[in-house]
């Protein structure tokens, strides 16, 4: 493709460019200087504080509110404080005429004809039951939330494509992307994972003329906050690795940082200033901040008034094989989800070929495999059997293992179908007790090994010209933090990055690669919480579906992206597998 001179001069021109002040001394590309800045919401909270920090750096700011009673009040106070104008207009953001109009008189009047920072800010909340919400109570949240962030937008980005620059900064919030708990706010978090996307659709949109990003804010210490009960902001606080509500004082920097030229390469970003809260999931940190004997009133109360869901059955219509005349090889096939997935797989028919280390201590689990897979044989109705069972001892950091697997089966069933890398380890360890080995073990066995398998049943399946579909077993950690998982979480990170990245390599090929990722599931690497007691309720209270997954929670979602049946457009994903835990436990 060839590019014409228009093209190349409009690229010239974009906001990304670099800025005039480039080379200057880095404090001074913060400087706000002789801009012009607009924020809603700006009379309290967040936004009260957003005006003051814009004024701080240079900017003349002015502010738009709608019920306060002392804005006039503020914005001498802030004016006389930074020597800079500041002033305040009353609008309604969920106007759409009301805000452009004020706007518009905003720049001519007070701008002189310019906007170069519009901070949409203007956000309200309630904590509401989902079966109780009223017409009003919804529509009031998502008009100011969301509308109002979109009707503040528009006339904002027509001053800046005119002009050909711009920043618009909108307040979005860590619900866009979780959901809080134990409040009650589906409207709030719906609105703002709205804004959020709102935002990075008009970056792209808007590429051309401005940068548009985001904020999103955890628990901030505002007259919102205080309104809570107490008992809401002791159960925050635990979640918070910080260990504290967050200044709103504390935003300060980052809304100038955006706003200015110190940020000129930042276009769609969302950038999330929490304490930690959305990478947490740590249950020391749980344990360590909160009174153990209210753990457990409160367990008691929770247990007793909830349901617990035990597993839907995985084993599947006898009469139905999705997978019959396949053949499977699964690394760490003899325990955990590595057997749940073995025994599914040849209910449905499929030839599966299962790895092992080949200890000694594990014997008596691959014998119990085979006896069970024998089992299933047996009990299999005519017309429908179950498939064969294959194993192989061998370990995956050697990459001969996951050659030698796949040899194994393509020699005993002629083909190779489907692929899952399950095998992995994992031991909590503090920080600072992780040694070089067992760091280095964790990668070689987690990644290296996945990699080294993948890649030689992905050999063969493009070989034999046919496609398939390879899957890996990554783990919630990989989307999340752990206090005791510093040499974990990261390698099943890098699974699932592996999985998508394989997943484009491997298109071409029809090769569908996927990840799983298990949430909390008692299989031996778990047992030492499951014993504990305290730990256990623990982690069941985190989960909706009330109660710790189970091995075979997992082979359904295994037998869905195994077979193109089910799955035959899907490649690159990753499917939680965790009872709701992810977006509850944040």
């Amino acid at each position: 493709m060839t590019r014409d001179k228009t093209f190349k001069k409009e690229k010239i021109n974009m906001p990304l460019n670099l800025p005039e002040n480039i080379n200057a001394p880095v404090l001074s590309q913060f400087s706000l200087a002789g801009k012009t800045a607009i924020v809603t919401g700006g009379s309290r909270g967040i936004g009260q504080h957003v005006v003051t920090a814009l004024a701080e750096a240079g900017a003349d700011v002015a502010f738009i509110y709608q019920t306060s009673t002392t804005a006039d009040v503020l914005a001498a106070e802030v004016a006389d404080k930074t020597g800079r104008r500041v002033q305040a207009f009353k609008s309604d953001v969920t106007d759409k005429v009301a805000i452009a109009n004020i706007i518009e008189e905003i720049v001519s009047t007070f701008g002189h004809g310019r906007l170069d920072i519009m901070v949409a800010n203007a956000g309200v909340c309630q904590n509401v039951n989902s079966l109780e919400y009223t017409e009003e109570t919804w529509d009031y949240i998502n008009k100011v939330n969301y509308d109002g962030v979109m009707w503040t937008s528009i006339p904002a980005g027509k001053i800046f494509k005119k002009q050909g620059s711009g920043s618009l900064n909108i307040t979005a919030s860590v619900s866009a992307g979780l959901v809080n708990i134990p409040q009650t706010q589906a409207a709030y978090n719906a609105s703002k994972a709205g804004a959020l996307l709102l935002a990075k659709s008009l970056a792209v949109e808007w590429a051309d003329f401005a940068r548009v990003n985001c904020v999103s804010p955890g628990y901030v210490h505002t007259e919102m906050i205080t309104k809570q009960p107490k008992e809401l902001m002791s159960k925050w606080l635990c979640q918070i690795p910080d260990g504290r509500i967050c200044q709103p004082q504390e935003l300060k920097g980052l809304y100038t940082f955006l706003a200015s030229d110190a940020s000129t390469y930042m276009n769609g970003s969302n950038v999330i200033i929490d304490g930690g809260l959305t990478v947490c999931s740590n249950l020391e940190n749980f344990l360590n901040r909160i009174d153990k004997e209210a753990v457990r009133l409160s367990f008691a109360v929770v247990f007793k008034s909830r349901s617990i869901h035990e597993p839907f059955a995985t084993k599947m219509s006898a009469a139905i094989r999705l997978l019959a005349g396949k053949t499977a090889a699964i690394t760490g096939g003899t325990t955990g989800i590595g057997r749940a997935i073995t025994l599914e797989y040849l209910r449905q028919g499929a030839n599966v070929a299962v790895n092992h280390l080949g200890l000694s201590k594990d014997e008596p689990l691959r014998m119990s495999l085979i006896e069970e897979a024998e089992r299933l044989s047996k009990e299999a109705p005519a017309g429908a059997p179950t498939g064969q069972l294959l194993e192989l001892a061998g370990d995956v950091t050697d990459p001969k293992t996951g050659e030698q697997l796949v040899a194994q089966a393509v020699e005993r069933w002629g083909q190779l179908d489907i692929f899952v890398a399950n095998a992995g380890i994992f031991k909590a360890s503090n920080f600072f007790d992780i040694e070089k080995e067992m760091f280095d073990t964790s990668f070689r066995v987690n990644v290296n090994g996945a990699f080294y398998a993948c890649q030689a049943a992905a050999r063969h399946m493009v070989a034999q010209g046919k496609g398939g579909s390879i899957i890996g077993i990554s783990s919630i950690s990989a989307l999340l933090g752990g206090g005791q998982q510093v040499h974990y979480t990261p390698t099943k990170a890098a699974l699932l990055s592996m999985t998508q990245s394989m997943a484009i390599a491997l298109a071409k090929d029809k090769i569908r690669v996927n990840a799983l990722l298990p949430g909390t599931i008692h299989t031996q690497l778990a047992d030492d919480d499951m014993a504990n007691e305290e730990k256990r309720k623990y982690l069941e209270h985190r989960i909706p579906w009330g109660r710790v997954g189970k091995p075979e929670d997992l082979a359904g979602p295994a037998v869905f992206l195994a077979t193109d049946k089910m799955s035959g457009f899907v490649t690159g994903a990753q499917l939680l597998v965790d009872g709701g835990m992810y977006v509850h436990l944040q």
